[in-house]
């Protein structure tokens, strides 16, 4: 409440601040007197208007008194009857005290003007109030958001805030206000909708973007506000449209080559960006791109690009699978068997298996000695001696710039000697006691080398190829000479021989030369001479009576021989020789004496 300039008195301003105008009367006590106050319903105008304002006092006094109006306590003029006495020299009286008639015309008004006005009695205990309200146009309006940030699909609702500059503060006007979208005045329909001060747009769409908001305030629309700076509606909306680059769900990656993702998406403003490896969460980069410098093997995964907008609070993921073509690295390419060097028997089945770890899946050649080729990963082949060596398993993968690697085995094929064991084109046969025989050297064709070793009479004699008897001293050195060759990688079970017969020739040799019932005989008795020769090659025997130099008998080609005196006379007594000639060397001569009784 604001005192009044009555004496001990009290009048109502607060009671009037309702939009409505609703007055009461009341009663109030001024020390020890009751005062009746009548309020009438405001006035409403505007700067440099003429306010005309009509009051009564309630109940009228039943004697006539002069009749006092004030403003805020400040006398502005006394009124008695029909006559009037203006202070502010602005007032013209229209009434009638006599009458209940309080009228009276303020021109020109100014803000100032604004306020209570009272009419009394000179005793004060009959009053009337009437307030004047001067209408102006509010301050330059702020379009304010009230839920925020406009997402796409929401209502967004603005409040255009505007400070009232009308009179007095407390007048209870009621703030309105008129909206423009892109200078297009709103009117309330479907997609907008005006109350007092705020905007509605339902439902923002994507077309709501970008367009210029104004707004203008007022408490009457005679008296509106500047109109407000533009509000540009800024509408927030995504993730929609995520796409990745490559757009296969599928991307192929070579290994040691760098591949690059990129993820895009429309959004406002602008979104984040999170990588995801696998379906166990592994991040990557909070980014758009993203990029593995050199890939490998290990990098195949599935890959998940998860945008999100913090603002309209959605978030979308797109996935893609990465799949690395690799392989055969150099030195990776296995083989079944894990020696490098495979030994085998002549004519055998070689198997061989190749792989390598390869993606996609690499092809495979194998080759070898003699223009050997053969495709694909398993080598099966019969190799004999003329196909040992270096067999070449190539893998190749024409996805990874026809990238290739090998691996080898190299097979030895162990062969012989079968029948290919020989002595040479000529090998000595016979030999002469006392002389050097020739070597003799046992060859076959065998791999690895054969070894040899050589028999005499089925007794080993030497080992070695070569047989050397040297100088022959004995006679027994001639006979059967075996040599056995044989591939001790293979077994002696698969050993071949080849022999030679070597006779050893020596001069005759008189054994034994005897008469058969001994050297004398009666005479006409029989005697029986024998010759009994060691020689190689068969003698020829000759039997000679050394008186006479008579031949009495040659062999040949025996090694015994005998003759025969039937009747001894004495004329057969004397020395009788047996000689042995072979060649070899000087003949073997032998001689008895023969005697006969006479």
């Amino acid at each position: 409440m604001t005192e009044g300039a009555c004496k001990n008195s009290c009048f109502i301003s607060t009671m009037l601040k309702n939009s409505q105008y609703v007055f009461w009367i009341l009663i109030f006590h001024s020390c020890d007197e009751s005062t009746i106050l009548a309020v009438t319903s405001p006035i409403q105008t505007f700067v440099g208007w003429n306010a005309s304002f009509n009051m009564q006092l309630d109940p009228y006094p039943a004697i006539e008194s002069i009749i006092t109006i004030v403003k805020s306590g400040v006398l502005i003029m006394q009124v008695k009857g029909t006559q009037s006495r203006d202070v502010a020299n602005r007032f013209e009286f229209t009434g009638n005290t006599i009458e209940n008639r309080i009228s009276f015309i303020l021109r020109n008004v100014t803000l100032g003007d604004a306020g209570i006005y009272t009419a009394s009695d000179s005793l004060f205990l009959y009053r009337g109030v009437q307030i004047l309200i001067v209408k102006v146009a509010p301050s330059k309006p702020q379009i304010v958001p009230i839920t925020g940030s406009a997402v796409l699909g929401s209502d967004y609702h603005l409040n255009c805030s505007s400070v009232s500059n009308s009179a007095p503060p407390d007048h209870g006007l009621t703030m309105m206000s008129e909206w423009k979208v892109n200078d297009q005045l709103i009117t309330t329909g479907i997609s907008y909708k005006v109350q007092g001060t705020e905007l509605t747009i339902t439902s923002l769409t994507r077309q709501d973007n970008g367009a210029k908001l104004s707004c203008v305030a007022y408490e009457d629309s005679l008296a509106k506000s500047v109109p407000s700076n533009e509000h540009v509606i800024d509408v927030k909306y995504g993730p929609d449209n995520v796409q990745l680059n490559p757009s296969s769900r599928i991307i192929m990656g070579i290994e040691n080559h760098p591949v690059i993702i990129q993820c895009t998406a429309d959004c406002n403003p602008t979104c984040s960006f999170q990588w995801q490896r696998g379906s166990v969460p592994e991040y990557l980069k909070a980014n758009q791109t993203l990029m593995i410098g050199s890939v490998g093997k290990s990098d195949t995964d599935n890959y998940t690009c998860t945008v999100s907008n913090g603002i309209t609070g959605r978030s979308q993921s797109l996935q893609t699978t990465l799949v690395v073509i690799y392989g055969p690295a150099s030195g990776q390419v296995m083989l079944s068997t894990s020696d490098s060097n495979q030994t085998v028997e002549d004519s055998t089945m070689l198997n061989i298996t190749c792989s390598a770890d390869c993606y996609p899946r690499c092809s495979y050649i194998w080759t070898g000695p003699q223009d050997f080729s053969q495709p694909g990963t398993h080598l099966s082949c019969v190799v004999d001696r003329n196909k040992g060596g270096n067999y070449i398993c190539t893998a190749s993968n024409q996805d990874n710039l026809q990238k290739s690697a090998t691996a080898s085995v190299r097979v030895i094929v162990m062969y012989g000697p079968g029948s290919s064991v020989n002595l040479g084109s000529n090998p000595p046969t016979s030999v002469n006691l006392h002389q050097r025989a020739p070597d003799i050297t046992c060859s076959a064709t065998c791999y690895p080398p054969c070894d040899y070793r050589w028999y005499h009479d089925r007794t080993m004699y030497s080992s070695g190829a070569t047989l050397s008897l040297g100088v022959i001293e004995k006679k027994t050195s001639g006979g059967n000479y075996t040599c056995e060759a044989y591939n001790k990688f293979l077994g002696l079970d698969r050993s071949s021989s080849i022999s030679v017969n070597i006779t050893i020739y020596y001069g005759p040799e008189i054994v034994s030369l005897s008469v058969q019932d001994g050297s004398a005989v009666n005479e006409n008795s029989s005697a029986i001479f024998q010759c009994q020769v060691d020689s190689n090659p068969l003698p020829t025997i000759t039997w000679r009576k050394e008186d006479t130099n008579t031949v009495l008998k040659t062999e040949s080609g025996v090694v015994q021989s005998q003759i025969r005196i039937e009747s001894a006379q004495c004329q057969d007594l004397g020395n009788y020789t047996c000689s042995a000639y072979n060649g070899i060397r000087t003949q073997a001569n032998g001689t008895l004496q023969f005697l006969v009784k006479c």
